[in-house]
């Protein structure tokens, strides 16, 4: 209970970003990897400085033809992926300058596959694809360690409430008994 009691005490806080999705404004980009890039009409961000690509550099996955057109959209995905990865990097800086970043539960991961044919909305492998990373605090001794465990983030839940000796609460919704869906995680 002492460390549920030490959790409570701060704070949670759930951050979607949509940097890795298709733009709908084609002004932007095709995953508006112009978007805070400082060139004039596209904002600026800061703490951010685009990355870019060169499409005949990228890894075509095998499920997609190697033509231009896929390599250039790639190259695009891989851009506004870099200002992803500034936004996680800005966010674990700034709790590291509040003292937190050691005393925070991480969660990091993604709703489906990246947004090609043969990937995104499918159960082929390409379409699980998804980042699923985890820092705990109650579990230091694992930081840095790599599963091939398969995680659903149905699992979050109950996994959370297990690290921090939280029970599910019994209870019925329109006469049926409440349950988790997803099962302890092995991450």
């Amino acid at each position: 209970m002492q460390q549920l009691q030490h959790f409570a005490s701060h704070f949670s806080s759930y951050i979607g970003f949509n940097d890795c999705h298709r733009c709908p404004d084609s002004k932007y980009g095709d995953f508006c990897e112009k978007f805070g890039n400082g060139e004039p009409g596209f904002g600026n961000i800061p703490d951010w400085k685009p990355a870019y690509y060169d499409p005949k550099d990228v890894i075509v996955p095998p499920f997609l033809p190697d033509t231009p057109a896929t390599r250039g959209d790639i190259s695009n995905q891989y851009t506004s992926m870099s200002r992803l990865d500034a936004g996680v990097g800005m966010l674990l800086d700034e709790l590291e300058s509040h003292g937190y970043l050691d005393e925070t539960l991480i969660i990091f991961t993604a709703d489906n596959g990246i947004p090609f044919p043969n990937a995104k909305t499918n159960l082929f492998e390409s379409g699980m694809g998804e980042p699923y990373l985890i820092s705990s605090p109650i579990e230091k001794s694992r930081w840095g360690q790599v599963s091939d465990s398969f995680a659903s983030t149905i699992d979050i839940v109950p996994t959370v409430l297990d690290w921090l000796q939280v029970p599910f609460p019994s209870y019925s919704l329109m006469g049926k008994a409440v349950a988790l869906s997803g099962n302890l995680s092995s991450l």
